[in-house]
C-alpha cells in the first residue's frame, strides 16, 4: 500500500483549519471499518536509510499507520535502515532516531509527531537536507501528486477506491468539496479487476453506459449524452467517442464529472467529461507488472518501472511496456498491440518542474466482425437465429490504428502558495480498415444486403492550457483562485469507399467473399479550433460554507471540405462563437465533521449548422443543469458515499420550422432527470467496496416527431454496479482473498428489439504471497448470463462475453 497526502496548496491558517477537518473525520465508525493499525502490530518493514519524510512515508504504507506531522519538522533531517520483522512502534522510534521528534498515539488511532529536543543530523547530510528543503518541487509518491504544503496529512492507505483529491477544474478539491457528480476510479480498482481498457474502466462506473462498438472502439453515455473527454485536464473534444484509446497502463486514475461540464470543456456535450490522468515518476525505485491467460487465447503483460535517474532524485523517469493478444468468444475475429510510454521529470531549480512524455501504440484488429442485424419481422424485428460465436465478418478484413502522443508541462512555484502550469499536449492517430458488414435489415432465410467498406484516417490533435493559481484574502478569510487561458486545434482527413455485395448475401455463410479492390471515392477534411479564458473562485464567506464560481469564455471556429476523392472543394465554414460564456456556480455547506450538503448550477454549449429561413445558422444548444445531493467521508476519507438529484434541460434544439419545409427554430427541448449514489472506499481492514445506482429518465419535451417520448433508449433507466474484495488476513501483506461484482440493467432498445433488464455477476480468488506479489483466478459472467453488450437494430448488435475466465499475477510497483 502507497501513503496518501491531503491537504490544499493555501495559506497557513488555512491549512490548519482543513488538518482540523481532516483529523475530526477520524470519529468512531465502527460500523464501516475498524481505526488504523496499531503501534503494537507487528510488520515486515523495509524501509531504507534516507531523508526522514520519505522514511515515514515508507512506514506509513507499510504498516497501515495514519502520521499527522507539520512537514518543517522533517526538513533536512534523515533516517537510517529499518529492516525486519518489528511492532510498528518500535519501527517508527527507529527511524525518528535523533531526529528530535516523538510519536504520541491519538484516541482515535492516527499517530502525531512532535518536537521533544534537538536533532543530531550526522555530517554527510547537506546535500540531502538541501534536497528536502521545503522549498524543493513537488514530488509524487505512489502516482500522487504531493503539495508542498505546511501541515502533511500522512495515511498509509491511498491504494484503496476512495480518492482523496480531484483535478477538474485545476483547482485542487476533495470529491467533497466539489458540488458536482465526481466518480472517481483509482490505479488498484483497475488492478483488482484486470481492467486493461477505457472501455473496461466506464463500463464499470456509476453513472455512465459503456457500448462497443466494432473492434477496438466504444461509445459512451451520461445523462442522456455522450461525454467528452480530457487528457491531463486538457479539452479534447470529439476524442473519447468511437475513437481507439491508449492501453490503460497509461493511466494513474480516470475522474469522471457528470453532467454538463463548459467550465472544462468549453463547448462539448452536457453528458460531461472523462479526464485521463497519466502515471508519473516516482521518488523510489522500483518495478512493478503483470503477466495474464486467459479465455479464447487471451495473454497479456505488462512492465511497469520507474527510478530517480540522477545521485540527487531531481532528475526521474518512468516507462510502461504493454502488449496483448486475443481472441473472441465469437469465431475467426482477433486483436493485438503493443504499447510504450515513458516519462521524464526534471527539477529545473527548487520551484520549478519540468514534465516529458511520450506514448505509442500499434494495433492490429483482424478478422474483424461488426455484428448481426435482426430479422425483418414485424412489429419489431427479431434477433437472428444463430449462435453467439457466429461471425458475421469477412475472413480477409483488418484494421490497423495507430496512436502517438507528445506531452510536456512546465511547473513554478511563484511563493506564497502561488503556482504557474504550462502543459501542452499532441496526439496523432492513422487508422486503415477493410471490412464487410450486414447492411440492413435481415431476410427470413438469412438474406441481407451486405457492404464492403474501405477507410483510411489521418488525425491530429494538439491542446494547451496555461494558469495560474493560488490564495487570497477576502471576507477575513483566505480564497483560492484559478485564472488561466485553454487552445486546442483538431484535423481529420477521412477517406472513404465502399460497394454492396451484387445480389446480397447469406449472413451465416459469408466465407465466399472474396478480397476486393476498394477505390477511395470520397474524402472529406475538418479542422476545429477552439480556445479561450477561463477563472474560477473557491470562497469561504462563512463558516463551513463554500461557493465555487467561475466560468469559461469560449471562441469556437470549424471548417470542412470535400471531394470525390480529389480535387477537394472550397473550405465551408460552420457557425462561428464568439465570447460564448459557460458560468458554473456551487455551493457547499458542511453540516458536521463528515457530512456535507451542495447545490450547483452548470452548463454547456453546442455549435449547431442548421439554418434558419434567413439564411442564419441557429444559435448554439444550451445544457443547464440544477444538481443537489451530500456527500459524505468516512475514516479520514478512506470510505466516501454521495447522493445527487439532477435535471439537466437540452434547450435550443433544431427544430422544425411550420412555416418554411426545410428549414429550423431553435426551439426544441429534450429533458434528462434522475439520481445517483454511490459509496467508495474500506469498509475495514482489507475490505474494498464500490457500489453505485443510477436512475435516469430522459424525454423529448418540445420535438416534431417524438415529443414526450424517450430520446435516449439505449441508456437504461435503472442500473446498479458493484464490486468489492475482502482479504482474510486484513491489511496483512499476505494471505487468501475473494472478490466479486455485478452490473444490473433495466431494459434497453435501438428502435427494433427490446432487451429485457438482465444482471452480470463476476466471481475472482487470489493469494497474496507478500506485499509485492498477488495471483488472482478470475470468472466473469459466472452464470454465463446470454445478454446483448449492443443491442442489434439495423447494424451492428453484439452479445456480451459469456462466461470466461483469466489468471493473472501481478506484481506492485
Amino acid at each position: 500500500m502507497r501513503p496518501r497526502f491531503t491537504g490544499s496548496p493555501v495559506a497557513p491558517a488555512f491549512r490548519l483549519h482543513r488538518l482540523s477537518l481532516a483529523l475530526g473525520l477520524l470519529l468512531p465508525v465502527t460500523a464501516f471499518a475498524a481505526a488504523p493499525g496499531s503501534l503494537q502490530a507487528t510488520h515486515d518493514f523495509h524501509i531504507s536509510a534516507g531523508p526522514l519524510a520519505q522514511a515515514l512515508n515508507r512506514l506509513a504504507e507499510q504498516s497501515d499507520t495514519v502520521l499527522v506531522y507539520d512537514a518543517s519538522l522533517t526538513a533536512g533531517l534523515q533516517a537510517p535502515a529499518v529492516d525486519g520483522p518489528l511492532a510498528t512502534g518500535d519501527a517508527l522510534k527507529r527511524v525518528l532516531a535523533n531526529s528530535g521528534l516523538e510519536a504520541q498515539a491519538a484516541d482515535n488511532g492516527s499517530v502525531r509527531l512532535v518536537r521533544t529536543g534537538f536533532a543530531r543530523t550526522p555530517a554527510a547530510a547537506p546535500a540531502a537536507a538541501a534536497a528536502a528543503s521545503p522549498r524543493a518541487p513537488r514530488r509524487r509518491s505512489a502516482d500522487k501528486k504531493v503539495e508542498d504544503l505546511e501541515s502533511v496529512n500522512v495515511h498509509g492507505v491511498t491504494e484503496g477506491y476512495a480518492a482523496n483529491e480531484v483535478s477538474f477544474g485545476k483547482l485542487a478539491l476533495s470529491p467533497r468539496e466539489m458540488p458536482s457528480s465526481i466518480s472517481v476510479v483509482t490505479r488498484q480498482r483497475m488492478d483488482d479487476q484486470n481492467m486493461v481498457s477505457v472501455y473496461d474502466v466506464l463500463n464499470r462506473t456509476t453513472g455512465i453506459t459503456a457500448v462497443p462498438y466494432g473492434v477496438g472502439t466504444s461509445y459512451f453515455q451520461s445523462r442522456g449524452y455522450q461525454p467528452d473527454v480530457q487528457f491531463d485536464g486538457i479539452a479534447a473534444n470529439n476524442g473519447l467517442q468511437y475513437q481507439s484509446q491508449f492501453d490503460l497502463a497509461m493511466y494513474d486514475r480516470l475522474e469522471i464529472f457528470r453532467g454538463p461540464a463548459g467550465i472544462l470543456q468549453g463547448q462539448g456535450s452536457p453528458g460531461g467529461t472523462v479526464n485521463l490522468v497519466r502515471k508519473r515518476p516516482l521518488e523510489q525505485a522500483g518495478w512493478g507488472g503483470s503477466v495474464s491467460a486467459g479465455s479464447w487465447n487471451t495473454y497479456q503483460a505488462t512492465l511497469d518501472g520507474s527510478t530517480p535517474l540522477n545521485s540527487t532524485g531531481t532528475i526521474r523517469g518512468r516507462a510502461v511496456i504493454s502488449a496483448q493478444d486475443h481472441d473472441y468468444f465469437y469465431d475467426k475475429a482477433n486483436s493485438r498491440h503493443q504499447f510504450f510510454y515513458g516519462v521524464v521529470e526534471f527539477d529545473l531549480a527548487p520551484d520549478t518542474m519540468l514534465t516529458l512524455s511520450t506514448a505509442y501504440q500499434h494495433e492490429h484488429n483482424g478478422p474483424l466482425d461488426w455484428g448481426q442485424s435482426v430479422y425483418g419481422i414485424p412489429p419489431h424485428g427479431q434477433a437472428l437465429n444463430a449462435p453467439r460465436s457466429q461471425f458475421y465478418g469477412t475472413d480477409w478484413s483488418y484494421d490497423k490504428p495507430n496512436l502517438n502522443d507528445y506531452y510536456a508541462e512546465l511547473d513554478h512555484d511563484f511563493g506564497n502558495d502561488w503556482h504557474g502550469k504550462l502543459n501542452i499536449d499532441r496526439r496523432t492517430t492513422t487508422d486503415a480498415s477493410k471490412y464487410g458488414y450486414i447492411d440492413g435489415l435481415v431476410e427470413p432465410d438469412n438474406h441481407a444486403e451486405y457492404w464492403l467498406q474501405r477507410q483510411y484516417t489521418d488525425g491530429s490533435w494538439t491542446g494547451a492550457d496555461l494558469n495560474i493559481s493560488g490564495p487570497y484574502e477576502l471576507f477575513g478569510r483566505t480564497q483560492q483562485l484559478i485564472v488561466g487561458f485553454n487552445y486546442a486545434r483538431q484535423t481529420a482527413d477521412s477517406w472513404s469507399g465502399g460497394f454492396d455485395v451484387p445480389g446480397g448475401a447469406d449472413v451465416m455463410d459469408l466465407g465466399g467473399i472474396a478480397y476486393p479492390e476498394i477505390p477511395f471515392d470520397s474524402r472529406s477534411l475538418t479542422e476545429t479550433t477552439q480556445y479561450g479564458l477561463y477563472a474560477a473562485t473557491r470562497i469561504h464567506p462563512a463558516e463551513n460554507w463554500s461557493v465555487l464560481l467561475g466560468s469559461q469564455f469560449t471562441n469556437y471556429r470549424s471548417k470542412s471540405r470535400a471531394g470525390s476523392p480529389v480535387p477537394l472543394g472550397e473550405w465551408t465554414d460552420a457557425p462561428d462563437v464568439d465570447h460564448k460564456a459557460s458560468p458554473y456556480v456551487g455551493v457547499v455547506y458542511d453540516i458536521n465533521r463528515w457530512l456535507s450538503a451542495y447545490a450547483s448550477y452548470t452548463t454547456v454549449f453546442v455549435p449547431q449548422n442548421n439554418l434558419t429561413f434567413s439564411g442564419t445558422p441557429l444559435k448554439p444548444r444550451t445544457g443547464r443543469q440544477y444538481e443537489t445531493g451530500l456527500k459524505a467521508e468516512f475514516l479520514d476519507g478512506r470510505l466516501t458515499a454521495s447522493f445527487a438529484a439532477f435535471r439537466l434541460r437540452d434547450q435550443n434544439r433544431a427544430y422544425d420550422d411550420p412555416d418554411h419545409p426545410n428549414y429550423f427554430i431553435a426551439a426544441g427541448k429534450a429533458e434528462s432527470q434522475g439520481w445517483e449514489t454511490e459509496v467508495s472506499g474500506r469498509l475495514a481492514a482489507g475490505w474494498d467496496l464500490q457500489a453505485g445506482y443510477t436512475y435516469l429518465l430522459t424525454r423529448y419535451i418540445k420535438d416534431a416527431s417524438s415529443q414526450g417520448q424517450v430520446f435516449d433508449s439505449e441508456e437504461p433507466k435503472k442500473t446498479f454496479k458493484l464490486w468489492s474484495v475482502y482479504r482474510f488476513e486484513g491489511d496483512n501483506p499476505h494471505g487468501f482473498r475473494v472478490g466479486g461484482g455485478a452490473r444490473v440493467l433495466s431494459s434497453t432498445t435501438r428502435g427494433t428489439i427490446t432487451q429485457k433488464g438482465y444482471a452480470v455477476f463476476d466471481g475472482q480468488v487470489g493469494y497474496q504471497f507478500d506485499r509485492d506479489w498477488l495471483l488472482t483466478l478470475t470468472v466473469n459472467n459466472v452464470f454465463d448470463r446470454k445478454y446483448f453488450a449492443r443491442v442489434p437494430a439495423s447494424y451492428f448488435g453484439i452479445y456480451g462475453d459469456p462466461r470466461n475466465t483469466m489468471l493473472t499475477i501481478r506484481k506492485s510497483l
